[in-house]
């Protein structure tokens, strides 16, 4: 499953930056996470979420609205990112012009993301996911961050450390789908910048 990259910068930041993480997973929790990660049905998440709607009333979900734009994601201009931005308040606006979501004190806008936040009930959840505008709909929950233990072995760093690797003299570079350089954490720190 190939994940959005607003998504996947979402669920970063929500397993890593946020402050309510007081205690490590036990093994049992990252393997139920790596599981719920990599088995992930959309129609069997979907029936998930109906039926904890059902027996709570609401589900706490991210709605996650159809890409506009191509160019989403790439570095661009102020202007751009303005147009970007506007852009995504209107597929917002929209979205909750064609349905109307009850709990509205419960609705989360981003301003940079094509997300919502919100908390659904059973039919409010139908009526999302057969929005032309919606992509996808995902519980919104706390999840906790992978071990150290777990990541440095998937990537193999301890087998690099095992051979006298320690990264130390080396210069880091960051791939990523494009940062803002001119954010107040990032002014002057961006070395480099490059399109491939």
């Amino acid at each position: 499953m190939k994940l959005h990259p607003c998504l996947t910068l979402l669920i970063t930041l929500l397993l890593f930056c946020h402050p309510d993480l007081k205690a490590a997973p036990t093994d049992q929790d990252v393997t139920a996470i790596e599981t719920e990660i990599s088995d992930s049905d959309p129609q069997a998440e979907f029936n998930r979420l109906s039926t904890k709607a059902i027996d709570e009333g609401s589900v706490q979900v991210m709605v996650v609205l159809k890409e506009q734009s191509d160019a989403f994601g790439l570095p661009q201009s102020l202007a751009q990112q303005e147009g970007e931005q506007t852009q995504i308040e209107s597929q917002q606006d929209a979205l909750m012009a064609e349905v109307p979501i009850r709990r509205a004190n419960s609705i989360k806008r981003f301003t940079h993301l094509p997300f919502l936040g919100l908390s659904a009930d059973a039919d409010e959840l139908k009526r999302l996911r057969a929005s032309p505008q919606v992509a996808e709909i995902i519980e919104d929950k706390m999840n906790f961050p992978l071990s150290h233990e777990i990541s440095i072995a998937k990537i193999g760093a301890d087998a690099g450390w095992g051979l006298g690797y320690t990264g130390a003299g080396q210069t880091i570079a960051i791939l990523d789908n494009g940062v803002d350089k001119n954010h107040p954490l990032l002014l002057n720190k961006v070395v480099k910048e490059a399109c491939f």
